[in-house]
């Protein structure tokens, strides 16, 4: 089962992949264990500023 298709990602990681498209669609992209890697950072993030952190970067990866 793909992580995309069950409730695994965290509610603020949604929000700041819906601000952030590129790092939506690189995300989508990803193996299930790089997958597993932002979903563990995401749910060590302990502020938005933190989250929207990890998702710039998501954005900016080549």
């Amino acid at each position: 089962m793909s992580i995309l298709n069950n409730d695994e990602i965290p509610v603020g990681l949604s929000m700041a992949f819906a601000e952030n498209l590129r790092a939506m669609e690189r995300f989508s992209n990803m193996d299930e264990q790089e997958k597993a890697q932002v979903l563990q950072q995401a749910r060590q993030a302990s502020s938005k500023q933190e989250m929207r952190s990890i998702v710039a970067e998501i954005g900016e990866m080549k």
